[in-house]
């Protein structure tokens, strides 16, 4: 998805922040121009995102499967079309050992026979609270998403040009971030499995006011906020929990209408657009997503693996399609900086009917702090600021 930059970034709410993402959705019109066929409407939106841009042709490559696919349609497009190859541009953190994807990135480059592979060797600038986003905390306030000068190494390659990525993946790319791709893994199990399954597909297909309170009380506990606080977020995601559809088709198009996506892609491109750069995420393209509902149906097209092996047989190797693990980033966003704000930190410019001050601080200081944290983490550091923030 292509998305013009807005006058202005959208800066979070308190709540926003004790939340820890936007929840909702925004407002869409049905989309009827996606085709039938996923892998013909893919490659054209990125052809077109392509030849409305000019070079470089950036994709921000991590090695999993989702900038995999993209960077193989840019490539293939490229040599069909005689343009310009794309760069894959990586970002490398080698402090933070569980984020190292070099063996399937190399693996996937030699098969591509892509000639250059840009690596960005990290260690703490992308930190939530390290020079960079402070910068633009003081500037702005939190914005969303709280990591949103993740970009900033890659805007600066791609300047003047195109950076093509493979955000949405997870959502659009098969069955199972999806209600309904319960019922998919049932089908797959043994005999054994699907009895032992059985419970938890019976609860997600439950009535969404039944079930939203019984899925959101098994999530991980927020001992970085008060009760009232802790209170008042499980409601919201409950109510955002009741939105969810059972049937494929519609929670797909739901997904790539959901305030985090949409708002998460306008801020992005605000900060591209600084660099004079066109910042696309072709898996949330409307017309690829109107693709893989009619594609779905009710039921959904599988699990992602058969959607990839579907739509890019040729060149996506199979170890690339199979595979299941994913790198890790928490310790690479919130690591020295985030360590030294907890640890010097008094407590002040937060809200302590709402933050527990101590629960956000241990939080901060563990060995992988969850990521829910980083917007609420930043709104302490400003609050903590004296231009910024009332001195308890």
């Amino acid at each position: 998805m292509f998305v013009r930059a807005p006058e202005n970034p959208y800066v979070m709410t308190e709540f926003d922040t004790v939340v820890g993402v936007l929840l909702g959705l925004e407002e869409s019109e049905r989309n009827e121009s996606g085709g039938i066929d996923p892998r013909a409407t893919l490659e054209r939106v990125v052809f077109e995102l392509m030849v409305s841009s000019r070079p470089p042709y950036v994709v921000a490559f991590s090695g999993g499967r989702d900038s995999s696919l993209i960077l193989a349609i840019a490539t293939a497009i490229a040599r069909r079309e005689g343009l310009d190859l794309p760069t894959p541009v990586t970002k490398v953190f080698p402090h933070v050992t569980e984020s190292n994807e070099e063996k399937w990135q190399t693996a996937f480059l030699k098969h591509l026979r892509l000639p250059d592979w840009e690596r960005l060797e990290l260690a703490d600038e992308l930190d939530i609270v390290g020079p960079l986003a402070t910068q633009r905390l003081l500037e702005f306030g939190v914005l969303f998403p709280a990591t949103i000068v993740g970009d900033v190494p890659m805007l600066e390659v791609a300047r003047g040009g195109l950076i093509l990525d493979g955000e949405g993946g997870d959502d659009i790319l098969g069955s199972e971030a999806h209600r309904i791709g319960s019922l998919e893994r049932l089908r797959r199990g043994s005999l054994h499995g699907r009895v032992r399954k059985l419970p938890s597909v019976a609860e997600r297909l439950l009535p969404n006011r039944i079930r939203a309170p019984r899925q959101v009380a098994g999530m991980k506990p927020t001992p970085w906020l008060t009760p009232a606080a802790a209170a008042a977020r499980k409601q919201a995601l409950v109510d955002a929990e009741k939105l969810r559809p059972l049937s494929f088709a519609r929670s797909v198009r739901q997904a790539r209408r959901r305030r985090s996506v949409v708002i998460g892609s306008a801020n992005r491109a605000y900060f591209a657009d600084r660099f004079d750069v066109h910042l696309a995420s072709p898996i949330l393209h409307p017309d690829f997503v109107e693709s893989m509902a009619r594609l779905g149906g009710i039921l959904g097209p599988g699990q992602r693996s058969d959607v990839l092996r579907m739509i890019a047989p040729d060149l996506l190797p199979d170890e690339v399609v199979s595979r299941r693990s994913k790198a890790i980033f928490n310790r690479a966003i919130m690591g020295q900086h985030s360590r030294a704000f907890a640890e010097n930190w008094d407590g002040s410019g937060v809200d302590r009917s709402l933050v527990d001050v101590d629960g956000l601080r241990n939080e901060l200081l563990s060995e992988r702090p969850n990521a829910a944290v980083a917007a609420l983490a930043q709104s302490a550091w400003l609050g903590s600021q004296p231009a910024n923030g009332v001195k308890e």
